[in-house]
């Protein structure tokens, strides 16, 4: 007889996630999760799977370590870190020696945490995007003993598992890894999200959702930005929803999956399409394929 499902079985089943692979393809690094047995709360770690050698590592033993990313070096790898319940920040740590003798280090500290992020070419720099509240800076002011009214603007004020989030959006940074400088890169009343350095690392290009329309519909648009700043520029013309993009080698092109359809969800309901500049975009697949996206990281 098979041994029965209790309720128990929870503990010992374990999820993967976040694959990434090196730039030389013979190193992955993917998310292993559980749920801890004495905790009863999720936990996740960092593993690195040597492709030829078929061998596995543990890189990390954080709490709830997520998102890893290579260098295009491949000796180092980034990734989501969340400590004693704070907002979720990157850390760094080397390929070589496992968690054992390799500490990582932290290397952002936005006020709300990260949610994304990704390595330039030259592996010097990290484009992040995290929430940015323009009334932060108000916060402390009120009557004391008087509670504080808080004053709903807008149809997109909480969101599905991040809840309350106010005027707060998404914005992006650029983190200079030797000097320690974060600088802002976008700002404005809408969300920038999903950071993709080009192959010379001049641009970034990412997603946002800039309509007059978009507490209201769930609509985006690719843009590029210069990664020493200036004012972003829709690539996307021609399309009414993006929901993930990637360069060509030769940075002339992007490559994403998005909808023209205007009820359509990009989610589970996108193309893929040839984004370059000057020209419509190219759609290269039909009805017969689907890329399916999921849900967003939150």
């Amino acid at each position: 007889m098979t041994d029965p499902i209790t309720p128990d079985l929870v503990y010992h089943l374990k999820n993967t996630g976040d694959p990434n692979l090196s730039p030389d393809g013979s190193s992955l690094a993917y998310t292993l999760g559980w749920v801890d047995a004495e905790t009863v709360n999720n936990r996740s770690q960092i593993i690195v799977l040597d492709l030829e050698k078929g061998s596995k590592k543990e890189l990390t033993q954080g709490v709830k370590d997520s998102a890893p990313k290579i260098s295009s070096d491949g000796l180092r790898t980034a990734f989501l870190r969340s400590v004693d319940g704070s907002p979720a920040q990157v850390w760094i740590i080397g390929m070589e020696g496992g968690m054992e003798n390799n500490e990582p280090k932290k290397v952002t500290d936005l006020p709300k945490g990260v949610i994304d992020y990704g390595w330039s070419p030259d592996g010097k720099s990290l484009a992040v995007c995290g929430d940015v509240d323009p009334e932060e800076a108000d916060a402390s002011v009120g009557i004391e003993g008087v509670p504080q009214v808080t004053v709903v603007q807008r149809v997109r004020y909480r969101y599905d598992t991040l809840g309350w989030r106010g005027d707060a959006h998404f914005h992006l940074f650029v983190v200079n890894l030797d000097s320690d400088e974060t600088r802002q890169l976008t700002d404005g009343d809408w969300d920038d999200t999903a950071p993709v350095w080009s192959p010379d690392g001049s641009q970034i290009a990412f997603i946002s959702g800039r309509r007059d329309d978009r507490d209201f519909l769930a609509l985006s648009e690719v843009y590029t930005v210069p990664a020493e700043g200036g004012e972003p520029k829709l690539v996307s013309e021609g399309l009414l929803s993006v929901g993930a993009l990637t360069w060509s080698p030769d940075g002339r092109q992007l490559a994403v999956v998005g909808s023209d359809a205007p009820e359509g969800m990009v989610l589970w309901q996108g193309w893929l399409y040839v984004l370059e500049d000057g020209k419509e975009p190219q759609k290269l697949t039909d009805d017969t394929i689907k890329p399916y996206l999921g849900f967003p990281p939150v």
